[in-house]
């Protein structure tokens, strides 16, 4: 069939067979220019198309490719915007939405026609902060280790989303839609080989580490349900209404962008506090108004004034109160110790504090949602693998591909995370 169609091509496009080299996929180029201050253009013959089309190449200062602006990020160190962007070379898409191509949008300012009613106003939130300290790139070391980016990528992600699980955990048990943080990455995610752990010829203009999309760390579209309960839903593209519901709705989120789209609704943007963890912590010497049982009384939901008393503490300044609570505790005293913040919109928590927050779930039936969850949403496989095969690499391909996950060249991730456990006497 292509050797038909470049012969109907070459006719078509009055071609003589000397210059058939330069006919590629049915566009022939016939000339090309140079035009003062711009890029190449070029007159095309598109066969059965049109005889002369003038085409010209977009700069990718103006025009960004997906893998420039949402994962090299051209725009940041040039300091200059795009005029478009296109969502190419992303992962999450779905045959029912779109998932990934919208949540790098979203998470670049990018996707105006969210409904507020949805987006903002329908939900209490659980707003998770990556409080660990960036650890430097691993310098590369070629051959005599050809991993060392690799492991050191699939290792943080690892401990990442163990730390975003128990984050999911916390939402759930509060009933609050829990919004992401920036997460970073030290390798590139691409279907080949990476150079330096960046896809091939960007080495030198990709940042290690990185703020990655989402789509690098976790599905999008997993997080929005199975198949079936998303096309039950009202519209494309709709997450659960509540974090609490059944583990096939998904749990309902909200990218790293969406606090900084918020300030237009002040009943959710300046509604927030602080969870911390009671012991040393409650030590601070930092200048602070405790707030007095009469007043901080007055704020409360009347059906959570019998809860079990925090520490409630106001550092002037601050957006809002610090709140201190008991860690390792069943899902029931959390929600018992919180019930007073029930009212509180944006509800504030480092990843440290909810991975020590929540030891157990009391109701067999709730822990295995919460494992069927957290095993469904957080569900990756993928090879990372350097440019470079070694000798002994190339002859164990030669012999056959070996088996899934077992191949030297690959540093495969991740583990799924772990649900806490049932609570025992």
């Amino acid at each position: 069939q292509r050797s038909e169609w470049q012969a109907f091509a070459l006719e078509w496009c009055d071609i003589s067979r000397q210059r058939s080299r330069a006919h590629s996929r049915g566009i022939s180029a016939i000339s090309s220019r140079m035009v003062a201050g711009s890029r190449p253009i070029f007159d095309v013959c598109l066969p059965n198309i049109s005889q002369s089309v003038t085409i010209g190449v977009f700069p990718i200062t103006e025009v960004a490719g997906g893998h420039t602006f949402f994962v090299q990020q051209l725009q940041s160190p040039s300091a200059r915007w795009p005029l478009a962007v296109h969502a190419t070379y992303q992962f999450g898409d779905t045959e029912d939405y779109p998932h990934g191509k919208r949540q790098r949008f979203r998470d670049w300012g990018l996707w105006l026609v969210d409904d507020p009613d949805e987006m903002v106003h329908g939900a209490n939130y659980l707003v998770l902060h990556d409080d660990e300290p960036i650890a430097e790139t691993a310098k590369w070391k070629g051959y005599e280790d050809l991993h060392v980016r690799g492991r050191q990528h699939v290792a943080h992600l690892e401990r990442l989303r163990a730390r975003l699980a128990s984050g999911v955990a916390v939402a759930r048990a509060l009933n609050r839609t829990l919004v992401l943080p920036t997460m970073l990455c030290y390798c590139d995610k691409f279907w080949h080989r990476l150079d330096k752990c960046a896809i091939s010829g960007a080495s030198k203009a990709q940042p290690l580490p990185f703020v990655c999309p989402m789509d690098h760390v976790i599905d999008p579209s997993l997080w929005h349900g199975t198949q079936q309960r998303r096309r039950a839903r009202k519209r494309p593209g709709m997450l659960a209404a509540r974090a609490d519901g059944d583990w096939e709705e998904g749990m309902p989120f909200r990218g790293r962008y969406w606090l900084s789209q918020i300030g237009n609704y002040p009943a959710v943007a300046m509604s927030n506090a602080w969870v911390r963890i009671r012991s040393a912590e409650g030590t601070s010497t930092e200048p602070s108004f405790v707030v007095a049982d009469k007043l901080l009384r007055m704020t409360l939901a009347p059906s959570a004034r019998a809860g079990q008393p925090v520490t409630h503490r106001f550092n002037p300044g601050a957006a809002g109160p610090d709140v201190y609570v008991s860690a390792g505790v069943p899902d029931v005293d959390l929600r018992e110790q919180l019930a007073p913040y029930s009212r509180v919109r944006l509800l504030h928590m480092s990843l440290t504090t909810a991975a020590s927050l929540m030891r157990c779930v009391a109701d067999t039936s709730a822990q295995r949602s919460l494992a069927k969850l957290i095993s469904f949403i957080f569900q990756a496989s993928w090879c990372y693998r350097p440019a470079e095969m070694t000798a002994e690499w190339m002859q164990l391909e030669r012999r056959g591909k070996p088996k899934r996950g077992t191949e030297p060249w690959c540093v495969w991730g991740y583990e799924t995370p772990q649900a806490p456990p049932v609570c025992t006497a």
